[in-house]
């Protein structure tokens, strides 16, 4: 364990000093190691391959936000090219997921890698723009329409009504693909619980370190924007501070989800099954954050369709359908606040 520590730790230094995401910066460490012999950080006064920047007339260009730090973002301007890193104002604003008009005031390459600073003139969420396929579904078998409707308690009338209309006698189960829920890396090769991407910014927020929570998310992302827990995550770490922030974050988990799970889908996500789960944290962070925004309406419609998709109820939606029905804001619910 204590090598494990070790090695985090290494990570994450080497992540600070050059920017890296986790996974390259995990990689150059280990192989490092392997190696024996310290490398050179890139960027540094050691650094051969640091090379003149180059400026031209500027450009807007249209790009996919892939992550998005305090003082610049990595964005995707077009499939196929090398990403590129904006040294932007306000790049701490932007949100991985969401299309950005960008005006290039400067571009250059560092070790072959493309740089650019310039403006950020506009930002908007719409996923069918990123070009993703949707998330695969795997059947899972059929629940039965009265077996799921006697697990709920305490249901308004309203809600318990909208149940019986939606559902049919037989309710199919599916299964959301690994790739919401595990992280490539985790996929592609074995991987220990000490160096889970989730599990690891969860111990550096508990540990005071949010911003080392957010670049390892923020980095996971680069890697495949579907990883629809780094967004969830993502918007936990915001949601206390900056539930507008927030609920962008969970916006973008549920849009990419709906790409595969629509308004008008008729099966059910069971958070039993573990690869459901971070679908339905997204929805659960955002109709919580729609609720402590005052959007009390809209909080409802999302919590009742996470009732709908997971009808065991991990999320506790019908509590808090309970509590929207009865005018209750989200501080007065909670925390007994006014």
């Amino acid at each position: 364990m204590t090598r494990h520590r070790d090695q985090k730790a290494l990570i994450r230094q080497r992540m600070l000093a050059t920017g890296e995401p986790y996974t390259l910066a995990r990689r150059a460490v280990l192989t490092s190691r392997d190696a024996g012999a310290a490398q050179p950080m890139p960027g540094t006064a050691n650094d051969p391959g640091r090379t003149e920047a180059s400026a031209g007339a500027p450009r807007r260009v249209r790009a996919v936000v892939l992550k998005a730090m305090s003082s610049h973002a990595r964005i995707r301007i077009a499939e196929g090219e090398p990403d590129v890193t904006l040294r932007a104002d306000g790049a701490f604003d932007l949100v991985p997921g969401y299309v950005v008009d960008v005006e290039l005031e400067r571009e250059w390459r560092h070790r072959g890698v493309p740089y650019a600073s310039g403006k950020v003139l506009g930002m908007r969420l719409d996923v069918r723009a990123l070009r993703l396929p949707p998330i695969p579904l795997h059947p899972s078998g059929t629940e039965h329409r009265a077996a799921i409707l006697a697990r709920e308690h305490g249901l308004d009338a309203t809600t318990a009504e909208y149940f019986r209309e939606w559902f049919g006698p037989d309710v199919p189960v599916f299964a959301m693909d690994e790739l919401a829920y595990v992280h490539v890396t985790q996929r592609d090769a074995e991987a220990i619980d000490d160096e889970d991407i989730v599990s690891t910014a969860v111990d550096l927020r508990d540990a005071g370190d949010v911003d080392g929570a957010r670049r390892i998310l923020m980095d996971a992302l680069t890697d495949d924007l579907r990883f629809l827990d780094a967004h969830a995550h993502l918007g936990n770490l915001e949601f206390e501070r900056n539930p507008e922030k927030a609920l962008a974050h969970y916006e973008v988990g549920v849009a990419l989800g709906d790409l595969s799970v629509g308004p008008e889908f008729h099966g059910i996500l069971p958070a039993t099954i573990l690869e459901n789960r971070a679908f339905l944290r997204c929805l659960d962070g955002y109709g919580l954050a729609l609720w402590k925004l005052g959007r009390t309406a809209e909080a409802t419609s999302v919590m009742r369709r996470l009732l709908r998709l997971d009808p065991f109820d991990r999320q506790g939606a019908g509590v808090c359908l309970t509590d929207l029905s009865r005018g209750l804001s989200y501080g007065v619910a909670v925390g007994g606040a006014p």
